[in-house]
């Protein structure tokens, strides 16, 4: 595995946690005088933990089609598939 394959996820999620819904959300709700109750806590964690695994798929099913779309645009592809006999 390559150091860039490494540092690529370090690099996102350096971006992602600059957010406000990773940086001001959290430290709010820890600093609200009264007691936080489930409900709202399910309501913050909620979306996001519903939002990771749906962007993880769509990120899986399009970066799957572009190589495939790419491949099919292209008149000069053939040389590049290891294949092309």
């Amino acid at each position: 595995m390559s150091i860039v394959l490494l540092l690529s996820p370090a690099g996102l999620a350096i971006v992602d946690s600059t957010s406000v819904g990773t940086l001001f959300i959290p430290v709010w709700l820890l600093l609200a005088p009264e007691r936080i109750g489930a409900r709202r806590f399910l309501g913050y964690l909620g979306p996001i933990g519903g939002f990771y695994p749906a962007a993880g798929v769509l990120l899986l099913l399009v970066g799957a089609r572009i190589p495939r779309r790419v491949r099919s645009s292209s008149p000069s592809s053939s040389w590049a598939s290891p294949c092309s006999r």
